[in-house]
């Protein structure tokens, strides 16, 4: 008996969901085929899968704390790929996210970036985030025409940071949040 369906994997770490969409998969006599676009490996019988190439999606939950320490203590969204890998974002979406009960204040712009410091996307700015109100950023990423030395943006975290002269204060109630989503993917380039 064949069926077919779509390949989805998710994995939760700390307050970090990894998903990955990997095409279509149809078993045949005890055989899993995937059918995806580019990237798709499997190695032997134990079912080691690699996957390269194909969009991934990262949501990330940063709390009022994390907010409030971000220039200190940027927050990894999409760990360092390996050897010879650059991630590549396709698109992000980010929600503010105000609680109602009181803002933030000082801080200044979230953005994302490679480490040290490549590759800026904006987020918020601190006028967005010392709003009360919830805000929404939707950003398609075009690297057109981007260069950047070799060693600089390979085999580097994708982070999130407060790139102001201080951090955020405020929100005594500790409950305004930050939500994240990035889709992207990885090439491997030898």
């Amino acid at each position: 008996m064949s069926q077919a369906g779509i390949i989805q994997t998710n994995a939760t770490i700390g307050a970090t969901t990894y998903t990955t969409m990997a095409g279509n998969a149809a078993p045949v006599a005890g055989v899993l085929t995937i059918v995806g676009s580019n990237g798709i490996n499997t190695i032997g019988a134990g079912g080691t899968v690699t996957i390269n190439g194909i969009v991934q999606k990262v949501k990330v939950t940063l709390t009022s704390a994390q907010i409030k320490t971000l220039k200190a203590t940027p927050i990894t969204i999409i760990p360092a790929q390996g050897a010879n890998t650059i991630i590549v974002p396709v698109m992000y979406t980010a929600k503010f996210i105000y609680a109602g009960t009181n803002q933030f204040t000082n801080g200044n712009d979230i953005q994302l970036l490679y480490t040290p410091f490549y590759g800026v996307l904006p987020v918020f700015t601190a006028g967005q985030i010392h709003l009360a109100v919830s805000q929404y950023t939707i950003n398609s990423y075009n690297i057109a025409h981007t260069v950047y030395n070799a060693g600089r943006i390979d085999n580097v975290d994708f982070i999130v940071r407060n790139v102001g002269p201080a951090e955020f204060a405020g929100n005594a109630a500790d409950d305004n949040t930050i939500i994240i989503e990035v889709l992207y993917y990885v090439s491997t380039l030898t």
